[in-house]
């Protein structure tokens, strides 16, 4: 099962919406460093970022109604995180062709540990809380404005569903799981 999880989750797509200094969705994928053709917002660049889902607990689905529960209370835990300037919240989707599951970005400014730190505490203990295998954690690349790493960090999950790959941003992919239909409530 984890060698699945680890597969799939390395080579989803993920998404941003409304991300500081840029309206609407930011579409991401794995892809090569050189690959970049756009540039990321300059919050993103200087953010180190946190992916955090409440969906199908360990990568097991979960009924709609569940799910549905899971991530509005999800929504009430991230609305309660006290933020520090430098410091915001996104609506994140992660997705493939065969699934999508709705979440948040939570960034802090890359360049204090301690805040990087205290915020991968905190996401991790959010995704434990949801049963959640990983959470994604971003940083940008040193020199380079087209590219981020991604690693899958894992939670709950053994180390073998960890995973890095370079993300590129990249046009709204032709699947209907690339729809950014966001909740009202989520922002």
């Amino acid at each position: 099962m984890e060698s699945a999880l680890h597969a799939a989750w390395a080579a989803s797509y993920d998404a941003w919406i409304d991300v500081p200094g840029h309206a609407g969705v930011i579409y991401n994928r794995p892809g090569a460093a050189s690959e970049g053709a756009v540039a990321y917002p300059d919050s993103v660049l200087a953010s180190h970022l946190f992916a955090i889902m409440a969906w199908n607990p360990m990568g097991l689905r979960a009924s709609d109604d569940d799910n549905d529960r899971a991530h509005k209370a999800l929504i009430a835990d991230i609305r309660s995180l006290p933020l520090a300037p430098g410091f915001w919240v996104a609506p994140f989707f992660g997705f493939s062709e065969k699934w999508r599951e709705p979440g948040f970005v939570v960034a802090c400014p890359v360049d204090d540990t301690r805040a990087v730190a205290s915020t991968r505490e905190v996401v991790l203990a959010l995704a434990a809380k949801y049963e959640q295998g990983a959470i994604y954690e971003y940083t940008p690349v040193p020199n380079q404005r087209h590219v981020l790493l991604r690693k899958t960090v894992h939670c709950l999950s053994s180390p073998d569903v960890d995973a890095d790959v370079f993300l590129v941003q990249a046009s709204r992919p032709d699947t209907p799981m690339a729809e950014p239909h966001i909740d009202p409530s989520d922002k």
